[in-house]
């Protein structure tokens, strides 16, 4: 089982660095022994990069502008807690701030973790580790994750993009599972109404033949 979210810990707990609380240091490391922060990547990443992540990871339709912004304000501030980068997000937002901030910090973290690269370094290897009628289960969090689990689960061209046999004559590789998930399981209302954080999850099992 793999549960991809961040946990409610290292939500709540400002020094962690995931809030967008006032007060956070902009981190959002998972492994606290790597070099890379939030903070660094605000204030060292050109324009294009910047815009490049908030596009890619949080679908921020402003991206060009924020990244703008963020340059910006960088040349005459560091970035480095919560209340600098939400002054930035203010000024530019659409809507509210929290659906607004959500996916930057969304992005942000997604790129100091290189979470999704891990998640498809990670798939083959958790296969390979099932015993024959095991189980691999996988809660994402959202679109990007879980685009990366069915694709991979499905065999389709990401899981194969090295494979020189990938759709040869038509025919994709035949997998060593089977889908047991035909579509994703998402929390029941119930659940959603005593445990909002898991209103986004989704699970997707398959078996080892």
């Amino acid at each position: 089982m793999a549960d991809l979210g961040v946990s409610s810990f290292q939500l709540d707990h400002l020094e962690q660095g995931f809030s967008y609380r006032t007060g956070a240091p902009l981190d959002m490391r998972m492994n606290k022994a790597q070099s890379l922060t939030a903070s660094q990547i605000l204030m060292t990443y050109d324009e294009a990069q910047l815009k490049d992540i908030f596009e890619k990871y949080g679908q921020v339709r402003n991206a060009i502008t924020l990244a703008q912004e963020i340059i910006q304000s960088r040349s005459i501030k560091a970035l480095k807690y919560s209340q600098d980068l939400n002054e930035i997000l203010e000024k530019i937002k659409f809507g509210s701030f929290e659906s607004y901030a959500a996916p930057v910090y969304q992005a942000l973290r997604i790129e100091v973790n290189d979470e999704l690269g891990s998640l498809a370094r990670s798939l083959p290897t958790w296969v390979d580790l099932l015993s024959p009628k095991g189980r691999l289960s996988i809660i994402t969090f959202h679109s990007l994750e879980d685009r990366i689990v069915k694709d991979f689960f499905s065999q389709s061209k990401v899981a194969h993009q090295e494979d020189p046999n990938y759709l040869l004559f038509g025919q994709k590789p035949k997998t060593p599972w089977k889908i047991i998930t035909k579509k994703p399981i998402s929390p029941s209302y119930e659940e959603v109404a005593t445990n909002s954080r898991s209103r986004s999850a989704k699970i997707r099992t398959i078996e080892k033949i």
